[in-house]
């Protein structure tokens, strides 16, 4: 299933608009630093993907106490921090590959102490290990997905977020995929091979919202659900 993009390619094509003019999209520049400042710098009001806080909130709150320590990979300029506190989280972190982003969510949250910032990748950081109550992921994992590396960088990740959070951390991950297309990735249970996952995963499908009034979901279907 794709990713929705709502910026258009920043690569300027010089060749008309033949079908097979090399035109590089969207998804192919999701490994990029520099997409991820160009689209900040030009496009200031704040994207929600796969929706907004407000649609996931039960499942979250269902699984994460209000008093844990949260971070959100790949917040982006997501409305979601702020969302969060506003419902009663006290610890939250915006982290974000792209500083450009995160200089503008200071700015934004500079009256919340209850948000903090790491800015960094989230294959390498230098955050002390289990020193995290819960990560949310909405569209990270997609996303590395979707870059030239795709599976080594998403092992990599999903390895990273394993040595943050602590003994009875929370991962949530809020994905466009399809659980056989995902869990192939998180379910690694060999302690003797690399990538090792010591965790219980549970399955949760939430029906995305109406587009437009009377829109019917079949929610046997796949492409209805996150």
């Amino acid at each position: 299933i794709s990713i929705s993009a709502r910026m258009a390619s920043l690569v300027v094509l010089n060749k008309g608009e033949a079908e097979f003019d090399d035109v590089i999209s969207d998804f192919a520049q999701y490994g990029r630093l520099q997409f991820w400042e160009e689209r900040y710098l030009n496009d200031l009001e704040p994207f929600e993907w796969y929706y907004g806080y407000s649609h996931f909130q039960e499942t979250i709150r269902d699984y994460i106490p209000l008093g844990y320590k949260v971070m959100i990979a790949g917040c982006g300029n997501s409305n979601m921090p702020g969302d969060m506190v506003d419902d009663g989280y006290t610890n939250v972190i915006c982290a974000d590959l792209s500083r450009v982003v995160i200089d503008q969510l200071k700015h934004r949250y500079r009256d919340l102490p209850q948000i903090s910032f790491f800015q960094g990748t989230m294959v390498d950081t230098d955050l002390p290990t289990a020193s995290i109550n819960a990560i949310i992921d909405k569209a990270l994992f997609d996303t590395l997905l979707c870059t030239q590396t795709g599976p080594v960088t998403v092992a990599q990740y999903v390895n990273e977020v394993e040595r943050i959070l602590d003994d009875k951390g929370v991962f949530i991950i809020i994905s466009c995929g399809n659980p056989e297309q995902r869990l192939l990735y998180l379910e690694q249970y060999d302690i003797d091979e690399p990538y090792y996952t010591p965790w219980i995963i549970e399955v949760i499908a939430v029906a995305k919202p109406q587009e437009f009034e009377d829109q019917e979901y079949d929610l046997k279907d796949p492409d209805s659900l996150y």
